[in-house]
């Protein structure tokens, strides 16, 4: 994952880990996180396993409940 740093992409990225978060609209800056993952093998192969591992916490099976268990308790 390659996003533009906002307040959504700082709650779930872990910039270097599992994604980047670029910190202004700069093409650039965009492009030089892309070159990073294609000229090392080793970097792109974690990242991607580490966003792998970050999206599972967001099925929608989990969502929904955790969201199950916000609605009882507000009953």
């Amino acid at each position: 994952i390659i996003a533009l740093e906002s307040n959504a992409s700082k709650s779930f990225i872990k910039n270097g880990e599992n994604g980047f978060i670029i910190r202004k609209m700069d093409p650039k800056l965009f492009i030089e996180a892309i070159k990073l993952l294609i000229e090392n093998p080793n970097i792109y192969s974690t990242v991607i396993n580490n966003a792998f591992k970050t999206s599972l916490k967001y099925k929608t099976s989990i969502v929904n409940q955790k969201l199950d268990k916000i609605y009882k308790s507000i009953l």
